[in-house]
């Protein structure tokens, strides 16, 4: 009885194990402070979306220092490494905000749904948020991808 039930135990730990590396929900979270004035976060969650799936992404700034920062945040965007346009789901690819002493600007989190392999072509995404001040530039670069059949990131 006690070896039977044993058995079940190792086979049931085995097979949740297994169940939960087959299912990957990878997130995309970076961070950079190349300038110590300014720290950049970029986030996609999960890294590995299909259609008719969504995903959450959440990026901002925090201002380090304890003086107001007039901050120029630059979005760009790749699709398997080519430049490719965030436009309309994001309408500014460049602006200036103002921050106070350790303040941080952070925009989301925002859910997308992949509808189509059209508006939204398969391949992977690389969106690179850089903020800059008189000192400098921080940036970090977060990725997804939009895949059909096998997803190659976090894989």
């Amino acid at each position: 009885m006690i070896q039977s039930t044993l058995r079940k135990f190792v086979f049931l730990s085995l097979s949740l194990g297994l169940l939960f590396t087959a299912l990957p929900a990878y997130a995309t979270t970076v961070s950079g402070t190349q300038n110590s004035d300014l720290t950049v976060f970029n986030s996609f969650e999960p890294s590995c979306v299909k259609v008719g799936e969504t995903i959450v992404r959440e990026f901002g700034v925090t201002n380090n220092t304890n003086k107001r920062q007039s901050v120029t945040l630059d979005l760009r965007a790749t699709l398997n490494g080519q430049l490719y346009s965030i436009y309309p789901y994001y309408p500014r690819e460049h602006w200036r905000i103002q921050l106070g002493p350790g303040e941080t600007w952070q925009d989301g989190p925002t859910t997308f749904v992949i509808y189509d392999l059209v508006s939204q072509p398969k391949g992977t995404y690389a969106i690179t948020l850089s903020a800059t001040n008189k000192k400098g530039t921080s940036s970090a670069t977060a990725q997804f991808e939009i895949y059909e059949a096998t997803c190659s990131l976090g894989a």
